[in-house]
């Protein structure tokens, strides 16, 4: 009689709906699930979320996965909507609701990033990109940035407030640093950068790969949850580097298409 293999939960925080799927040591599909919530525009333009939301989204869609399957998890790891950006206190308590890739409050501050030949950008730097946000914030929120110890991307808020604010789980991961606009094509905060914008260096979380163990699961977390204590949490990705991974990329000429919320 064989033992049971291991399983593993993946976590992607989207920008409509949240996606949970417990696959086994092979890579086989057990179940999967997803919780929609929607985006809040207190002023136009403006594209908003309570990271309550977030985590609400978590906690239903951990419920509709088989017990047995929760309970045999030993790992989780996270895929994420890029460029918004979460800021919170040390502990990753939210100071503010995360502003969203859609967001255009920003629109007139992109001055700081020209395109040109003597200055190209590696990437088309958008308002919603967390570098023009966190602009924002320092010119119109000066109470919340000077109050706020990180600036986290969406999957970094969820790790970290499924660690219980250890310190450990507070790291980012090239793919969504580099989709910042605020660092290097290969993820390396750009320091020279942000201390021209005058953001401070501290928000920035330390750098980590994708499948580095960044963190341990909270008891608090995995009672709500259903889930063992203690499993380990891998840094993540930004959901499209995670959606090219996960289907097979890796020669020159494979291609991938993508119809979602943000972009083809």
């Amino acid at each position: 009689m064989h033992a049971s293999s291991a399983r593993f939960l993946g976590i992607d925080l989207g920008t409509g709906s949240l996606k949970v799927a417990i696959v086994d040591d092979e890579g086989a599909e057990r179940c999967v699930a997803s919780v929609a919530y929607a985006l809040d525009t207190p002023q136009p333009g403006w594209a908003e979320i309570d990271v309550t939301r977030w985590w609400d989204a978590l906690v239903q869609a951990c419920a509709k996965l088989p017990e047995a399957e929760r309970a045999a998890v030993r790992a989780i790891g996270f895929s994420g909507q890029m460029h918004g950006v979460v800021l919170t206190d040390a502990r990753g308590q939210a100071l503010r609701p995360a502003m969203l890739w859609p967001d255009t409050r920003a629109h007139d501050l992109l001055d700081a990033w020209p395109d040109s030949e003597a200055h190209p950008q590696p990437n088309p730097v958008a308002p919603g990109m967390a570098g023009p946000l966190l602009r924002w914030t320092m010119r119109q929120e000066r109470t919340v940035a000077d109050a706020a110890r990180w600036a986290l991307q969406p999957k970094d808020w969820l790790r970290a407030a499924l660690a219980g604010g250890a310190p450990e789980a507070f790291v980012a991961d090239p793919s969504d640093a580099c989709a910042t606009a605020l660092a290097a094509p290969d993820g390396q905060w750009d320091i020279a950068l942000i201390e021209r914008l005058g953001l401070p260096r501290h928000w920035f979380a330390p750098l980590a790969a994708s499948g580095a163990a960044s963190g341990t699961l909270s008891a608090d977390a995995a009672r709500v949850l259903g889930l063992p204590a203690g499993i380990v949490l891998a840094t993540g990705a930004g959901d499209t580097p995670c959606a090219a991974l996960g289907s097979g990329l890796h020669e020159d000429g494979d291609a991938l298409v993508t119809t979602g919320t943000g972009g083809q």
